[in-house]
């Protein structure tokens, strides 16, 4: 227990792909109070996603398509993924509502956090698709101001008075 009944630590045994695969085959996604259907684990899959480590569909990535990416690219846009465990935005306690954002896993790999470094090099903004990409890039930072890649967890909030030291601005979905 994490200091809330309805929180717990777990560790799972075995491989990453048996893990994985276990996830895909027994997993049920978040089901929201205002869709009467029961959802299916790849109606939270966004069309650019990788891993299936999000406890809540990362709503901001559901505006991107392979298309999209490859309009982006065309006008010389780069774009860089990440992995993130999107957490939970709402979990129907009040009290444990209180306590959101919870952490929140990462794993950058080396061509993202280089992509990011150069983007700054170069006077370019940084553009992260969701609040979660937001946490992931702000926590890998290092006091230098530069991404470092690997994996970490994200803890920190973002709000109004939040000084960010990697992301210029957000692309965002509805919560």
């Amino acid at each position: 227990m994490l200091g809330h009944p309805r929180l717990i630590g777990i560790r799972f045994a075995g491989s990453r792909v048996r893990v994985l695969e276990g996830l895909a085959r027994h997993g049920r996604p978040v089901q929201y109070a205002h869709v009467p259907e029961p959802l299916a684990l790849w109606d939270t899959w966004t069309w650019i996603a990788a891993d299936p480590i999000a406890f809540e569909p990362p709503s901001a990535g559901f505006a991107l398509d392979w298309r999209t990416l490859a309009a982006w690219r065309g006008r010389g846009i780069r774009f860089a993924a990440l992995s993130y465990a999107a957490g939970l935005s709402s979990t129907g306690d009040p009290a444990l509502d209180q306590r959101l954002p919870f952490d929140e896993f990462y794993n950058i790999p080396e061509s993202c956090a280089s992509a990011v470094r150069e983007a700054k090099r170069k006077g370019r903004r940084v553009i992260a698709i969701g609040t979660t990409v937001v946490r992931a890039l702000e926590a890998a930072a290092s006091a230098s101001e530069s991404v470092r890649p690997g994996e970490g967890i994200a803890r920190g909030r973002i709000g109004r008075g939040t000084r960010l030291r990697i992301v210029d601005a957000i692309l965002t979905g509805v919560h």
